[in-house]
């Protein structure tokens, strides 16, 4: 299932089973015990059978703590009346800041210290090289690299509107050179660049791959933070950081 159906689909297939789950506990515990069960109750154990149920399904790890979150969002709403456009406001957010997160499976991750000064040192130096960070998120990398190389070319690549805009803005008051591109990076040809920069998720990592040995140039760079590609066996990896990720490294062939 998990393969053959969108995240977004198999998250409201979820959130059905376990609403269908607590209904019948309510309707049996009511009829058998005469009683009523607690609002909050139901609240929770609608959440839980929902995360459990994301768990053995294999889901991302995220999906877990949204499907717990999103029955306490709307028990909280109906016990303290809270108005529907402050959660209007909150989906608008969300929607902006995670853009098409739900077909693309990958989500925002701040990019850990240290990560971009490792990746400096595999490159030969006072090269020019044509760097893209796919994923830029809010620039850091993109700006860091070429504060270091600074006779690189360095473009990021975003698909969500909010984290791009934040990134464009960065780069617009720090007079940095990298440049930030709004879209997917499908829309890109990897032969125009000598390192493709990704801190992506383990659900693309593949596909990444496979556009990646497609397209890229011989002796060009793939380098892949924290998560590796499947089967491939990395040219180098370093920098298991205090949070224990790595990033590897393929050269192309």
């Amino acid at each position: 299932m998990k393969k053959s159906l969108p995240p977004a689909l198999i998250a409201l297939f979820i959130q059905c089973a376990a609403f269908c789950c607590t209904l019948f506990l309510f309707i049996a515990y009511q009829y058998y015990l005469l009683a009523i069960i607690p609002i909050w109750v139901l609240v929770i154990t609608q959440s839980s059978l929902a995360s459990l149920m994301a768990i053995w399904l294999k889901t991302a790890y995220w999906w877990r703590y949204i499907h717990f979150s999103f029955p306490v969002a709307i028990g909280i709403a109906i016990s303290f009346n809270i108005s529907n456009n402050i959660f209007l406001a909150g989906f608008i957010l969300f929607a902006v800041l995670y853009w098409s997160v739900f077909l693309t499976q990958v989500p925002y991750y701040p990019l850990q210290k240290g990560v971009c000064e490792s990746v400096t040192t595999l490159l030969p130096n006072q090269e020019r090289l044509k760097v893209i960070d796919i994923g830029s998120g809010l620039g850091g990398f993109c700006m860091k690299f070429v504060s270091l190389r600074p006779e690189s070319i360095v473009h990021g690549v975003e698909i969500a509107p909010l984290p791009w805009l934040i990134s464009y803005l960065r780069g617009r008051v720090a007079a940095s050179p990298a440049k930030f591109i709004l879209g997917n990076y499908h829309q890109l040809d990897f032969a125009e660049f000598d390192i493709v920069f990704a801190y992506l998720s383990p659900a693309v990592t593949l596909d990444l791959w496979q556009k990646a040995s497609k397209e890229m140039r011989p002796k060009t760079l793939l380098v892949s933070h924290e998560f590796p590609i499947p089967n491939i066996q990395p040219t180098q990896s370093f920098g298991a950081t205090k949070h224990g990720k790595i990033t590897y490294v393929y050269a192309m062939r």
